[in-house]
């Protein structure tokens, strides 16, 4: 688990850069999404797996439910860092 809080700007092509110091140890292939609060989002895939097992227990008749799941997959990619 990363800890703290890092700021960085998005390049012209919308590229975020990771500090080097995380990149060694994100596992790849991973999963970026949105977090809460105008944070990302890092998952192994293992996690990842995790992730949607528990986001398809969510009720669907529920509108919250569905918001919150559209809001984590929306803008999920998959990445090789």
């Amino acid at each position: 688990m990363f800890m703290g809080e890092f700021e960085h700007t998005i390049d012209a092509k919308g590229r975020v850069i990771i500090p080097a110091k995380f990149r060694n140890q994100i596992a790849t292939p991973c999963i970026v999404t949105r977090g809460m609060d105008h944070s990302l989002t890092v998952y192994p895939m293992a996690e990842w797996e995790k992730v949607k097992e528990r986001l398809a227990q969510l009720p669907t008749t529920r509108g919250n439910a569905r918001k919150f799941v559209r809001f984590i997959f929306f803008r999920s990619h998959r990445m090789r860092i």
